[in-house]
């Protein structure tokens, strides 16, 4: 065998092969698949589709058969070298989490296997035991509210369904129609007896009481209508149950218009005719379906449309990750985004591919009107407004919390303030100019009033944290952060020592004072390590806001010497 390797296999000579080189060549076999063929996903499908999760259990003991079924799976079919590579890996643990079951734990899985790395199955084992410890607490919560009584679905030790079976249902259901229709009668006393017999007239019913001598009533007791009698040969032709006429032989077939039968015990009836009868009631009702699903449709747009020409005003819209536009509501009022249900499936079906994060715990909150709304999941967004000028974007994206209602897409007050919009600065630049305005005819009398305005502001500041009054602007600012910190749940006895603190040294500016000295602290050293290689970043975008503050604040610490301009510098941001 040796000299038929070193000819066929090797291609060496065997006097040439010595003991090191031997054990090496066999060691290398060995180590080496026995047959170089790729396991394919649909093999992978095959083996596991039979994978299930136990319906009863700890959690611990329901993961680790799970994950024993899953070795078990690797050792019989040999694909422990197989899944050595990381994508082989990767797509295995798909597989396997697409046969887990109950549905709702493979869903779960799956989407946090989208955010959380599931690269080795330890990893996957870990997202497995959540989502199951997850369930099990929801499921004790429905047997505490008694959820599990519902329709008898009860589960026996070996996972099969017990209880009322379908048939039994079903006769529950008929003895309820009955009971629906016939009414909820009382019982009489003495219980049931047999009805007295009747005497019946020629065609079945009973006579009427005028023709045994009392008065004519119908069956409900009311007088009777006079009735017209014929003769035999006048008698009217009735129409006949079962048939599309009548003809002098009695009732006629469908199918082959013979008197005698109905259509479904005709002999001339094809074998076929049954099932394109049902087949073609089938698509007759799936077309009535989609029709009306369609009108539905229709309708709630002609609603939409009319509700928005019925208000007369102009319509904001917003465009979402650049592919959908819905309509929005800026609100200053609003700390997150709120995104309603129906616009994230409409988005859904441009971008089958969001990522839809669902919360571990559903976030409450407090809508107008103090209603109160619940999210159960958020998706991050690249917001754009469209105005009459043009689109403006909005920097990065934006998360947006996902509620069950809404017809607007609700912008909140951090969204709109990264683009400039502050409703706090805009009111006060109003105020300033209406101040200013209304000076300009006072002469001096508007100065005095706008310091008379500006003193009562501070005394009524002061008063509220028991502060002395306040001798300069900067003072004032300290006392609005006082104030602030007591709103926050600061205690008011430490006020007076936190007051002294802060006015004990003269440190305080409003802005940037280059005339100032120095800090007498140690200078920030930056040391770089060793191999580390500098990188010159873009850069950054800012809003026009913030680019102007940053130009005048730069310009306002190059003209007061802390920094120096360099333009030669290698690894300078432009």
């Amino acid at each position: 065998m040796v000299e038929a390797a070193c000819l066929y296999l090797w291609d060496i000579n065997i006097d040439d092969l010595d003991e090191s080189e031997f054990r090496e060549r066999i060691c290398k076999i060995i180590g080496e698949p026995a047959n170089k063929w790729t396991v394919t996903k649909a093999e992978m499908e095959e083996q596991c589709k039979k994978l299930r999760v136990d319906p009863f259990g700890d959690v611990a003991s329901r993961v680790v058969s799970f994950m024993e079924r899953v070795n078990n799976i690797i050792e019989t079919t040999g694909w422990k070298s197989q899944l050595k590579t990381p994508n082989m890996l990767k797509t295995f643990i798909k597989v396997v989490a697409s046969c887990i079951t109950p549905f709702d734990v493979r869903d779960r899985v799956e989407e946090q296997m989208k955010t959380v790395q599931a690269s080795t199955l330890v990893e996957f084992s870990k997202i497995l035991a959540e989502q199951l410890e997850r369930t099990y607490q929801a499921e004790l919560v429905m047997k505490s509210r008694g959820g599990d009584r519902k329709r008898g679905r009860d589960w026996d030790e070996k996972g099969q369904r017990t209880g009322k079976t379908r048939v039994q249902l079903k006769n529950e259901q008929y003895q309820r129609e009955a009971y629906y229709q016939n009414g909820n009668a009382p019982r009489p006393k003495g219980g049931y007896t047999k009805p007295a017999p009747v005497e019946r007239g020629r065609d079945g019913p009973p006579r009427a009481q005028g023709a045994t001598g009392g008065p004519s009533t119908n069956k409900y007791g009311t007088p009777a209508t006079a009735r017209r009698t014929f003769d035999d040969s006048e008698q009217p032709t009735k129409r006949a149950k079962y048939g599309p006429g009548q003809d002098d032989r009695g009732a006629l077939c469908f199918v082959c218009q013979q008197p005698g039968h109905r259509a479904r015990e005709c002999p001339n009836k094809k074998e076929d005719s049954a099932r394109a009868y049902h087949l073609r009631k089938g698509k007759n009702a799936v077309k009535r379906f989609k029709y009306k699903q369609r009108k539905a449709e229709l309708k709630a747009k002609r609603a939409v449309k009319a509700k928005i020409a019925e208000d007369g005003g102009e319509q904001r819209w917003i465009r979402l990750n650049g592919v959908f536009e819905v309509p929005y509501c800026p609100d200053t009022g609003a700390d997150q985004n709120v995104l309603p249900q129906r616009m994230l499936e409409e988005l859904m079906k441009l971008q089958p591919d969001l990522m839809v994060v669902t919360l571990k715990e559903p976030m409450i909150g407090m809508a107008c009107n103090n209603l109160p709304f619940q999210a159960n999941a958020y998706v991050d967004l690249a917001l754009q407004l469209q105005t009459a000028a043009g689109p403006v974007k909005i920097p990065g994206k934006r998360r947006c919390y996902v509620v069950a209602e809404g017809d607007e897409f609700l912008a909140s007050d951090d969204t709109l303030k990264a683009i400039g919009i502050d409703i706090d600065r805009l009111l006060e630049q109003v105020a300033t100019l209406q101040l200013e305005d209304d000076g300009d005819d006072l002469e001096e009398d508007g100065d005095a009033l706008k310091e008379q305005s500006h003193r009562s502001t501070l005394r009524i500041k002061a008063s509220k944290a028991k502060l002395p009054e306040a001798k300069d602007e900067v003072e004032a600012a300290l006392q609005d952060l006082i104030n602030e910190a007591i709103d926050n749940q600061f205690p008011i006895e430490n006020v007076q020592g936190l007051w002294r603190v802060l006015t004990k040294h003269d440190i305080w500016r409003l802005k940037f004072d280059g005339s100032d000295p120095p800090a007498r602290v140690k200078p920030l050293k930056v040391t770089p390590k060793d191999g580390c290689v500098p990188y010159r970043c873009k850069g950054r975008k800012h809003n026009l806001l913030e680019e102007r503050f940053l130009n005048l604040f730069a310009k306002e610490l190059c003209d007061a010497g802390v920094i120096k301009r360099n333009q030669q510098s290698a690894w300078c941001s432009p």
